[in-house]
């Protein structure tokens, strides 16, 4: 999956923040892995309205306590919900929304 982003080096310092780790970097595309979930974040790559991404995990609990533990929503101020039912939602700092949703 592509993210696009608005702030390149705001946004990669973010995912990394977050935990995921940069896997190659070549200045305008980053590659990040995170517990087998895999993303190319671009720079300068456009985007209209809102961007939503949908990203299927296991132990959705587990995902959301690590990344409340981080403090990178602060940091950045980014947002993260609250687990409903079986999905919770975060936003980067570029304003991408990402559902997190358990795998069944």
């Amino acid at each position: 999956m592509i993210i696009p982003t608005q702030d390149y080096d705001l946004s990669k310092s973010f995912y990394q923040d977050l935990g995921f780790d940069l896997l190659s970097c070549d200045g305008q595309a980053a590659n990040f892995e995170y517990k087998g979930v895999f993303f190319e974040l671009r720079e300068k790559c456009q985007f209209d309205g809102e961007y939503f991404i949908e990203c299927c995990v296991e132990n959705l609990r587990d995902w959301h306590r690590s990344w409340i533990r981080t403090g990178v929503f602060n940091k950045y101020n980014a947002d993260i919900s609250t687990i409903n039912q079986q999905e919770f939602f975060l936003q980067d700092p570029s304003g991408i929304t990402l559902c997190i949703t358990e795998s069944v």
